[in-house]
């Protein structure tokens, strides 16, 4: 596992931090790790994500070896994924299918009064005001390549993260 510190929820940064977690893993098919990593079965598995609380996050990155790669095999490939998104190294019209998929998976979701009572009681207790969840998808179609690239390089750096190796044996 390798972590980076990020803003919070009520960061302006949240959503941007969200939308490139999808860009780096999208459900196994189409984010960087899933094409670069998983299908050209390169590690076991890989993956990604972010955490918000109301004052703080984290960015996410974990890595499984396949039988006989090192711990440090699989870090490198997963950083240099990283330093793939701080390039630029991705497409856009990914970021759009990830924006529509949110979109379409929130309309799916917002039918279900537990989802609703959910999503209420998440902005409740991460301070955040309804209208700022309630227009999050159109703020989200808003975003570009350049401001994810810019917020990758603003916190996902090669110094400024943790790694936790799991090893097994005697």
């Amino acid at each position: 596992i390798i972590a980076w510190p990020v803003e919070g929820a009520r960061s302006e940064g949240a959503l941007v931090g969200s939308l490139l977690s999808s860009v780096l893993s999208n459900d196994g098919n189409c984010g960087l790790l899933d094409t670069d990593l998983l299908q050209e079965q390169k590690v076991l598995n890989a993956g990604s994500g972010v955490i918000y609380l109301a004052d703080a996050g984290m960015a996410i990155l974990e890595g499984e070896p396949k039988q006989g790669q090192t711990l440090e095999e699989v870090r490198d490939l997963l950083l240099a994924e990283i330093e793939k998104v701080r390039n630029g190294e991705f497409d856009e019209e990914l970021l759009k299918s990830i924006i529509a998929n949110y979109r379409r998976g929130e309309m799916s979701q917002l039918e279900s009064n537990f989802a609703r009572a959910y999503k209420m009681e998440a902005a409740f207790i991460n301070g955040l005001e309804w209208a700022d969840v309630a227009t999050e998808l159109d703020r989200a179609a808003k975003l570009t390549k350049e401001d994810l690239v810019a917020w990758a390089k603003k916190h996902l750096t090669t110094d400024g993260y943790s790694i936790i190796y799991k090893r097994q044996g005697e």
